[in-house]
């Protein structure tokens, strides 16, 4: 016999009014409108039907006496706030296997009462702040899909002890994991790219951390207050083991070639603007200054090319000093006389590069008396004629 107060959710868009106690989603119905149940602080029970592919934002908006979901193999999206604050909700039963693709930012916000939670395969990214706040969960299973952890997304899971990070995970945002004080091992994988500011902040039972070299860019905040964790594990960085303290970390990063001046700017000349940079986060200029671009030229090919000052020039250089005896692609060109036939050349950074490889002297001096086709630079849609007697009036 069905209750005084149970609801037939027959079709989207149902008046739903906030005394009822149990709800039964149609068999037909294929979406669950925005804040239906909204503020149903008396809704313990729902059944979803067969058919159920959407849960619209807030669907289940602070429904505080919901205690389970079974969530239907067909569901293939979870809307932002939908489960937001149930504090009663202790199990969410998910298809590993299932469609659902998409779980919204806050959804399961504050639901402090949930203990364990599997996120199926299709899902590849947790947003913000979906779990945040639920204190009770102890077992989280993510899944080999996931590429993002976003910002804080399970900030406050204050009872959760271990984390495994799938092989496909490429990027961590701000305070993914911070205010989890019971959280004792993590291991990064090396497809890990990005790890944002204070990740792991405040989790003072943390007591063993592995980082690897692999990464892109990393916060020098990652360990913020973790009170338990005396060494960092870094097998790939040239200190292999690392004190948790700020200066060390720091020490280590820039030892394995990292920066706090992000190379995209250096390289766009946008470097001196202090404004542009977050000094928490490290970059791996190392790895960036062995990456070719889609035309096959280094980091210090492109940095002569655009004629910029000797100090950001340097500061390439310095992570792939190889890099100097290579001839540029495009023009055929030592990276010396490519910084000097620039619209805006630097007298200092054409000495500089020189000054780094002599021996290219020889090399240009046969070449500056043998005119090529290889002598035509681009610029847009100009081209200058680098020939043989232009080339020594400009090095003079």
């Amino acid at each position: 016999m069905m209750s005084l107060h149970t609801l037939i959710y027959d079709k989207e868009g149902v008046d739903v009014p906030t005394h009822v106690d149990n709800a039964i989603i149609g068999p037909s119905v294929a979406a669950i409108a925005i804040r239906a149940f909204y503020y149903c602080r008396n809704l313990s029970s729902v059944t979803l039907g067969d058919s159920l592919t959407v849960i619209r934002q807030a669907a289940f908006y602070n429904c505080y006496s919901l205690v389970i979901i079974n969530i239907p193999a067909s569901l293939n999206s979870i809307g932002g706030e939908a489960f937001f604050n149930c504090t009663s909700l202790v199990t969410v039963n998910m298809s590993i296997q299932g469609s659902l693709a998409n779980i919204g930012e806050r959804a399961f916000f504050n639901c402090s009462r949930l203990v364990t939670i599997t996120i199926p395969e299709a899902v590849t990214v947790i947003e913000e702040a979906t779990f945040w706040g639920c204190s009770s969960l102890v077992s989280i299973i993510l899944p080999e899909s996931l590429n993002i952890i976003e910002k804080n997304a399970f900030k406050g899971c204050s009872n959760l002890v271990t984390v495994n990070l799938p092989p496909s995970l490429s990027n961590m945002c701000e305070g993914a994991f911070a205010l989890c004080h019971s959280l004792v091992t993590i291991t990064m994988p090396e497809s890990l790219i990005t790890i944002g500011n204070y990740p792991f902040a405040k989790c003072d039972s943390l007591a063993s951390m592995t980082i690897h070299s692999s990464l892109d860019s990393i916060s020098s905040t990652i360990f913020a207050d973790c009170t338990a964790l005396a060494t960092i594990n870094a097998p790939s960085f040239p200190t292999t083991t690392i004190e948790n303290n700020p200066t060390s970390f720091q020490r280590a990063l820039i030892e394995a070639g990292f920066s706090p001046r992000d190379p995209v700017l250096v390289l766009s000349g946008e470097a001196h603007s202090s404004h542009l940079y977050d000094n928490d986060i490290h970059y791996n200029a190392r790895k960036w200054a062995k990456t070719r671009d889609s035309v096959g030229r280094l980091p210090l090919c492109i940095a002569a090319d655009r004629s910029l000052e000797w100090l950001d020039v340097q500061s390439i250089f310095a992570v792939n000093m190889p890099a100097i005896e290579e001839k540029d692609i495009l023009t055929g060109l030592q990276l010396f006389m490519l910084a000097a036939v620039g619209l805006d050349s630097k007298l200092e950074s054409i000495y500089q590069l020189l000054r780094a490889f002599p021996s290219t002297i020889g090399s240009s001096s046969s070449w500056l008396n043998t005119p090529s086709s290889d002598c035509i630079r681009k610029r847009g849609n100009e081209f200058d004629d680098c020939t043989n007697e232009k080339i020594p009036r400009l090095l003079m």
